[in-house]
């Protein structure tokens, strides 16, 4: 069986009552993280373009823009939602397989289960497909794909929306290869363009397209037998090496969203364990800027690659600079969404302290995606802390009251409380919805 008809297998015969208890329940917190994200990036300046975009070339009324309440044809609503989803870059991630499977999977499958009135047991079922499809494939292309200058929630996150889409439509045999075919095709999205307004506009793009290769493989739409795995498929021309067998075996031995972890700061992930370094330190000593001489920062590689711009003229640079992060936790112990604007990555007591900022890069920290930070002061002194993030996020235990807690934070600010706490009790209790409409109705400001 070639690799795609692999996938098609594992899609057409995963079922809902196949999945645990624990995997349920950590696809609905997906959902609540993703709509809280959604409902605040539907407030940022690339979701007023997208807005408009709609309203210049939209068509029927199919779903619902998260947030705005709007309704639009359901390929540029997915378009809208994703990228809003990722715009704050606040949305869940991968500790092993760099992406974000939420944001290019979820509006796909929001948008087709609002206009064709799926139940919530349809919509956890392809979502849960859709993560498992986003992270085989990923994991067939470790690290190469990625390293080499692909993101990841763009370029994979159009084969598992396929993947999700084609689930929730119940599409099987050669329509589904079909449609994963058609969603790799479209595959794009490169590292480049990150700290811009492209980033968040890879997920909205593997929405949309993803969705779209699923509805054109139900309309007879076709493609090659194996896309994916081929000779010149994805596996063969998006890295200088692949393995296949990884695929294989991410596929069938586990079920790969409970690897999915939540942010708790609006930056990216790549920045996380040296702010929790700065604010353990803050929270240990008085620290003075002024009489500080140089902040080490020691990082895993991919960490500095992707997260150490050290001007960042905007906020959305902010959030992919170590050293404004370091520099917000250390003058003002939180960093919240309003933290990333183009005027305050700009104040000098930021700045100032943003310059005394120096790197090394440590292969060793990698795995565990490690950060320490070492604070020398002007009388020869220093404090050092050590944080890894794979260690930092394996509490089970507080993940449902941290993604409660993070989605209260933000929801509160936009909505009145009753409004947020029934879109919470609706996605606690979502295997019992029989129409998504209901839910999607009320996820607007």
């Amino acid at each position: 069986m070639n690799v795609t008809h692999q996938i098609a297998n594992y899609i057409q015969t995963a079922e809902y009552d196949g999945f645990p208890e624990v995997v349920i329940e950590k696809a609905k917190l997906c959902l609540l993280d993703w709509i809280g994200v959604t409902l605040a990036g539907a407030r940022e300046p690339i979701s007023d373009v997208m807005f408009d975009l709609a309203s210049v070339v939209g068509g029927g009324e199919q779903a619902t823009i998260v947030g705005r309440g709007t309704k639009t044809n359901v390929l540029l609503a997915s378009l809208i939602n994703g990228t809003n989803a990722h715009a704050l870059d606040f949305d869940d991630v991968h500790i092993e397989s760099p992406g974000h499977p939420s944001a290019p999977i979820i509006p796909a499958t929001l948008s087709l289960a609002e206009s064709r009135h799926f139940s919530g047991r349809n919509f956890i079922t392809s979502f849960i497909v859709g993560v498992q499809v986003f992270f085989s494939v990923g994991a067939a292309n470790l690290p190469f794909h990625y390293d080499e200058g692909w993101h990841n929630t763009g370029t994979v996150g159009h084969v598992a929306a396929a993947a999700a889409s084609a689930k929730l439509l119940g599409l099987t045999d050669s329509h589904l290869v079909n449609a994963l075919g058609i969603g790799t095709t479209q595959a794009a999205g490169i590292k480049n363009v990150f700290g811009t307004m492209c980033k968040p506009f890879h997920a909205g793009k593997a929405a949309m397209d993803g969705l779209l290769a699923a509805l054109l493989a139900e309309k007879g739409f076709t493609s090659s037998e194996d896309a994916i795995g081929g000779h010149g498929g994805f596996l063969d021309v998006y890295s200088s090496k692949s393995h296949p067998e990884a695929l294989e075996k991410a596929l069938n031995d586990s079920f790969c969203i409970e690897d999915v972890r939540f942010k708790r700061y609006p930056s990216c992930f790549a920045t996380h364990p040296a702010i929790d370094c700065m604010l353990s330190l803050r929270n240990q000593y008085e620290i003075n800027s002024e009489n500080i001489a140089e902040i080490l920062c020691i990082a895993y590689p991919r960490c500095l690659e992707i997260a150490a711009i050290p001007e960042p003229g905007t906020g959305l640079e902010g959030k992919f600079s170590v050293q404004y992060c370091l520099a917000l936790a250390l003058h003002e112990g939180k960093l919240l969404l309003e933290s990333f604007n183009d005027a305050k990555v700009k104040e000098p007591s930021l700045t100032s302290v943003m310059k005394k900022v120096k790197f090394a890069s440590e292969q060793s920290y990698q795995q565990t995606r490690t950060s320490e930070v070492i604070i020398k002061f002007r009388d020869g002194k220093s404090i050092q802390e050590k944080v890894s993030l794979s260690e930092l996020l394996s509490d089970p235990e507080r993940e449902k009251a941290d993604v409660t807690q993070k989605f209260r934070d933000i929801t509160y600010a936009l909505m009145p409380k009753k409004s947020a706490d029934r879109i919470l009790e609706s996605v606690n209790s979502l295997e019992e919805i029989d129409n998504m409409a209901d839910l999607v109705a009320l996820c607007r400001f």
